[in-house]
């Protein structure tokens, strides 16, 4: 029961996370295309129906990933590798140049809303971690498995470097009340007069929140993949193509992960996955505890621990 609430989990969180980060990369495409000229109708990226903001836009990020895992993990990994290495490029190019701009007045109040909205900022947020158990997932299509916890271990530390250099440099640009929930990192350095960094972090983040997605897309197939070879859901899920993509499960993540993505907003997504995230570390942390500390029963214990425990106290 608990590897299967665990995989489900993991599943719906990377389904929603994928469907989250594309609505964020819907909202960052539109910022770079309006710098670099490129006019496409609004309706693209945003519909306002009965109290609905429908992103097209979203959807077809989603469904152009999805057919890309379809040609292998080789391609998309390729793929992924090089919009990663631009993308760090870009975010430090960002640091570096926007630190420069730093007013240190507006860190004061430091924490505004106390611990308590320290404590809800980060629950919030939790859900960008997600992606580095996409690592574990492809484990066994590693090379050398051996690498597997050095990566989740690099990927950890640098993604959390990155987080707190460009938190730091963000809140020192803006204060909280010009801060642009849509793409705070573009609308900051353009705020501040770096117009060519603006434009330089959007397609960063455009890359980064690309990525994200890819992650998202990508594992879930291989989490249903061997759940059902385990027998913990349905054996058709565990059918390949010629390329080695359990195709029936991608398509079971693309589909629920494009209509959330047209559908719901950024922000309602973001706290379901941090929500689900929570659930489904905590699962895995309990069970590995469970498995690594094992309880001896009564029928398990030696003749020599029941000799010892009914033997007489010495007074010497």
């Amino acid at each position: 029961l608990a590897a299967y609430l665990v995989g489900i989990f993991n599943v719906g969180g990377n389904i929603l996370s994928a469907a989250a980060v594309a609505r964020g990369c819907a909202f960052y495409l539109s910022h770079l295309l309006e710098r670099l000229g490129v006019k496409l109708p609004a309706a693209i990226f945003a519909i306002e129906i009965s109290g609905f903001t429908l992103s097209p836009m979203a959807m077809a990020l989603v469904l152009g990933i999805g057919v890309l895992n379809l040609r292998g993990t080789e391609t998309t990994s390729r793929f992924n590798n090089v919009v990663t290495v631009s993308s760090l490029v870009l975010l430090l190019a960002f640091i570096l140049v926007c630190m420069t701009a730093i007013d240190p007045t507006r860190w004061q109040p430091f924490a505004p809303e106390g611990p308590g909205g320290v404590l809800q900022g980060s629950g919030a947020i939790f859900f960008a971690y997600l992606g580095f158990d996409v690592l574990a997932c492809l484990s066994e299509e590693a090379e050398d498995p051996k690498v597997v916890p050095l990566g989740i271990a690099a990927t950890l530390g640098i993604s959390t470097a990155l987080y707190v250099a460009v938190a730091i440099v963000l809140t020192g640009l803006v204060t909280r009340d010009e801060l642009d929930l849509a793409a705070p990192l573009a609308a900051a350095a353009r705020t501040r007069g770096l117009g060519i960094m603006a434009f330089a972090v959007s397609a960063a983040a455009v890359g980064s929140t690309l990525t994200t997605v890819f992650g998202g897309i990508l594992a879930s197939p291989r989490i249903c993949y061997v759940m059902a070879q385990d027998g913990l859901v349905p054996q058709w899920l565990a059918q390949t193509s010629t390329s080695g993509m359990p195709v029936n499960a991608l398509m079971l993540a693309i589909v629920p992960t494009a209509v959330l993505a047209i559908f719901i907003d950024f922000h309602p997504l973001a706290s379901i996955v941090s929500a689900s995230c929570l659930c489904t570390f905590s699962l895995v942390c309990s069970s590995l505890i469970i498995l690594c500390c094992p309880t001896v029963t009564a029928s398990e214990a030696t003749p020599a621990d029941s000799s010892t425990r009914n033997a007489p106290v010495s007074n010497d």
